[in-house]
Formats: C-alpha cells, structure tokens, sequence
C-alpha cells in the first residue's frame, strides 16, 4: 500500500513539473494569418481589440517569435494569466563576464540568443570580439531552458487591426 501511494504521488509531482517548467501561461492567443505583423499586434489600444500589449511583453511572452519571419498558424500569447506569477516569473539571474561571447551565454543559459534578448527586453549585439555593451549585466533565464508560452486553457481572440495581404508562401511580412 506504501509503495503503491509513492508511486501516485510520484506520478503527480512529475506531471505537476511538466506543467509548470515551461513558460508564460497564457490566457489569451491569437494566430497568425498571412499579411498579419508585429506592429499591428502591437498597435496602441483600440476598443476593437480584446487586449493591449507592447512590442516589449509580446516579445517576452513568445520569446522565440521572429518578427522578421512569422508563419500563418503560429499561436501567438497576447495576454498571460496572472494566476501563475509566482510559477511563470520563476527565472535565475546569470552575470556576463568579460570572456563571455554569445556562444557561452547561449550554451550555459541553454537558449538560443534572440530568445536571451527577448527574455530581458534587451538588445544582444554578439560580434567577432565579444558581446557589445552588456558586460556586467544580469541575464533572466530559465534554468529549464524552456520558454515557449502554455496554451491549455487559454482563449483565442481576434487581431482586429490588420492589413491582410495574402502570401503564397505562407510567410509573414516583417515588422
């Protein structure tokens, strides 16, 4: 009986893990359709949009998104659920040292540089002799090296403000 209430109780702690090791919960999405781009995302608030969010927090909540390269289908978080602060806002502080190249950063924070920047609302420039302007700097990253946003249970809405232009390769403009 001992063993069998271990193992229950092992099986929810490791579903419990999953859930919560990933990144932001989202509680509201949109997708992507072609002609639709960052900036009309991001356009100041209108009372035609069910959410308002700034080029900063649409960044941080998707931090893979490319706004040079979106895709029609890709779900994309436009609102988290504040419900999960504490669990969504989980991230360990990294300082750049002076060796530091964006190779190191991205192999010791395990993501992706774009993914880095977008995390810390910051700007990454990785040249031949090293990182630009950033030594010293603390660096949010996730200790799981898992950023994308949780979409179970989140509500998708409508962008209202776009200018759909239609794509044959179902490619996105840029910002």
């Amino acid at each position: 009986m001992q063993f069998l209430y271990s193992t229950y109780l092992l099986i929810i702690l490791f579903g419990f893990v999953q859930v919560f090791g990933l990144g932001y919960h989202c509680k509201k999405y949109i997708v992507l359709k072609n002609g639709d781009r960052c900036s009309h995302i991001t356009t100041g608030f209108e009372l035609s949009n069910k959410f308002h969010i700034t080029r900063d927090k649409l960044y941080r909540f998707n931090p893979s998104l490319d706004c040079n390269n979106l895709k029609s289908g890709t779900k994309v978080c436009v609102e988290v659920n504040e419900n999960f602060d504490d669990d969504d806002n989980d991230f360990q502080v990294d300082t750049v040292e002076p060796k530091d190249n964006c190779a190191s950063i991205a192999k010791r924070l395990k993501a992706p540089i774009p993914v880095i920047a977008h995390t810390n609302e910051m700007e990454i420039t990785c040249t031949k002799k090293g990182l630009k302007n950033i030594e010293g700097m603390p660096l949010l990253y996730r200790e799981d090296g898992k950023y994308e946003p949780i979409f179970k249970n989140a509500k998708q809405i409508k962008l209202n403000n776009t200018n759909n232009k239609n794509n044959k390769k179902g490619f996105i403009k840029n910002y």
